[in-house]
């Protein structure tokens, strides 16, 4: 809680084990060249008011399961500063259960040209619930990659992308 990552390739890498429970907040993520914050195999207490503006990706998180991530403003738990200049990444989830992502404006926290960003990755997934996200004039406003299932994806406002759900590669029920 409250440090200093900006401008090193990965901020905070937390990979391998069991990472349940950590609480992740108040750090400066911003202009990270690889990805800001790694969280895998497990679930986080928190992600909150950490700051991502100028990185590559900012927010990757595997194996979570019954964890919210709220867009800023949205009033929601575990809302974060997303800055401009964002190349990658928004936010990557990978074997996560029953994760709520809601209230993201990924078109105004990503780097133009718009047209060549794709913000938001699901990868082999199940349960999650995906509103009132925004992603206009993106070349993938949302991916969903590998084996996901039963998502409820709803009131998300994708137009003007090159594709505005694009699924590809094993089985997405």
């Amino acid at each position: 809680t409250s440090n200093n990552f900006s401008g090193s390739a990965y901020g905070i890498y937390m990979d391998g084990g069991s990472n349940n429970g950590h609480i992740v907040n108040n750090n400066n993520l911003s202009n990270c060249t690889n990805t800001s914050l790694t969280y895998s195999v497990g679930t986080p207490a928190s992600i909150s008011s950490n700051t991502f503006t100028g990185c590559n990706n900012a927010i990757y998180l595997n194996g979570a399961t019954n964890f919210t991530l709220s867009g800023p403003g949205s009033g929601g738990p575990n809302q974060n500063v997303f800055g401009t200049g964002i190349t990658g990444y928004q936010i990557y989830l990978a074997q996560c259960n029953n994760t709520n992502v809601s209230g993201f404006n990924f078109s105004s926290h990503a780097a133009t040209p718009l047209n060549s960003r794709s913000p938001f990755l699901i990868y082999a997934c199940s349960n999650g619930t995906f509103t009132n996200n925004i992603a206009t004039g993106m070349n993938i406003a949302m991916r969903l990659r590998e084996a996901n299932t039963t998502h409820t994806i709803t009131s998300n406002n994708f137009s003007g992308s090159v594709y505005g759900i694009f699924m590809d590669g094993g089985l997405n029920n």
